[in-house]
């Protein structure tokens, strides 16, 4: 006989039990949230880690591997961009519409600064290349007193403070006029008795100077008036200011226009559909068949507007007899790679000539042609050379090729042979190119 009675025992036990499972299944929950907690917790710093892997957030730089890879992706839209393009230099469309959907727009821009709405719109290019540096006391008188400017012996005893003023004129007068233009002031700081004073932002503030001038005559007059709103003045003038950029590294025309261009991508991440230069008269083909047939940018979208000289003393015959003298170089070496081991200028593979034609026409400068010979290097070609390096007495490094990766191969062209060295022996950059 058992000392107990089962069934009593399991009657009584039975309310305890319920309270051991009850308690069980309370700690289970218990430990079931914390679990969750700390799984969240981990998938966040884990997270957090890959985030700084990838990007640092402390100093906005990519990665190094992973700017690797991007550059590698990069390299092979471009190239598969420039390939459905079927781009051909010669022929050049007609419909300058059309030319703006085959501009590589929307392409990754390694500065992560959002840009604004106003810029991001801005697809118009207009390049004022810039010839001397400004005394900065004397900003309110450069446009009238020569004084003012720091200036060569070949430009002094002609007014050249009125030719500046008329370049920087003319250049305002387009970016007033078209609203989706973005004007650039272009020139580095090219002499060292001059300071670290660009040609830039001689240009600039002379030209901000200028305007502040006339917008004060203007309200001036306007008090009288009191239905004239000189708050639509005041907007006017500070629309025009964020739309005039400084391009400070240049040192020759080529970079003039090499250099604005990827100022332009810089402000609006984008590149331009039209170009414009604003200069010499006698310069105009030195800039459409030399400089703009070695970026193989699209004839159609660019237009150079050449400003006779009439100020008294300016000699056209000399002029031309130095633009002459520049052409030569540029002809046998686009890219000013003259007097680099690795330069285009003493590499091998024909080079393009520009030939004058025409008894006593000093404008007629026939298009690109190639030759097979080999370009030997010239006096010209070692002065224009030795004539660039010499404008960087500062020793300043170009920043464009982090911040235009599409274009880094062409800015580095007399520094690397990457193979691309002429389209049918032309001595012409075939890489991909963002247009």
């Amino acid at each position: 006989m058992l000392p107990f009675d089962i069934n009593s025992a399991s009657a009584s036990a039975s309310p305890k039990g319920k309270d051991n499972q009850k308690h069980k299944l309370q700690q289970l929950y218990k430990y079931l949230f914390i679990g969750i907690i700390m799984l969240v917790f981990i998938s966040y710093s884990l997270h957090n880690s890959l985030r700084y892997i990838i990007y640092s957030t402390d100093s906005g730089e990519y990665n190094e591997y992973y700017q690797l890879a991007k550059e590698n992706m990069e390299k092979h839209k471009f190239a598969e961009l420039n390939q459905n393009q079927n781009y051909n230099r010669n022929q050049p469309s007609n419909n300058i519409d059309n030319i703006g959907n085959n501009i590589g727009n929307n392409i990754p821009n390694p500065n992560p600064n959002p840009v604004p709405k106003r810029i991001s719109s801005i697809n118009h290019l207009i390049i004022v290349p810039g010839h001397s540096a400004v005394h900065i006391n004397q900003i309110g008188d450069a446009a009238t007193n020569d004084n003012a400017w720091y200036l060569l012996p070949y430009q002094t005893n002609q007014q050249f403070s009125s030719i500046i003023m008329s370049h920087i004129n003319k250049g305002l007068e387009l970016l007033e006029w078209d609203e989706s233009a973005m004007l650039v002031f272009s020139g580095g700081q090219t002499r060292h008795e001059v300071g670290p004073i660009s040609e830039a932002a001689s240009y600039y503030y002379v030209a901000k100077e200028n305007m502040n001038q006339k917008t004060q005559k203007i309200q001036s007059k306007s008090k009288s008036n009191q239905n004239h709103n000189t708050d639509t003045d005041t907007d006017s003038v500070s629309d025009m200011l964020s739309r005039m950029v400084l391009e400070e590294y240049a040192r020759d025309s080529y970079e003039n226009l090499l250099f604005s261009i990827c100022r332009f991508y810089e402000m609006t991440n984008n590149y331009p559909v039209r170009i414009t230069i604003i200069g010499f008269d006698f310069k105009k083909d030195r800039f459409i068949n030399l400089h703009r047939n070695a970026l193989r940018f699209p004839e159609a979208a660019f237009s150079y507007i050449g400003l006779r000289v009439d100020t008294r003393g300016f000699n056209y015959e000399n002029a031309w007899n130095g633009e002459k003298s520049v052409i030569s170089s540029f002809s046998t070496d686009m890219y000013g790679c003259g007097g680099s081991s690795k330069g285009r200028g003493t590499g091998s593979g024909g080079l393009p000539v520009v030939a004058e034609t025409g008894t006593g026409n000093k404008n007629n400068l026939t298009t690109m042609k190639t030759t097979s010979k080999p370009p030997t290097t010239t006096t010209g070609t070692s002065a224009l050379y030795t004539k660039k390096q010499s404008r960087n007495p500062f020793r300043r490094s170009v920043p464009y090729v982090l911040s235009n990766p599409a274009l880094s191969a062409i800015i580095n062209i007399c520094q690397e042979d990457n193979g691309d060295t002429g389209d049918g022996g032309s001595g012409i950059y075939t890489g991909p190119l963002p247009w």
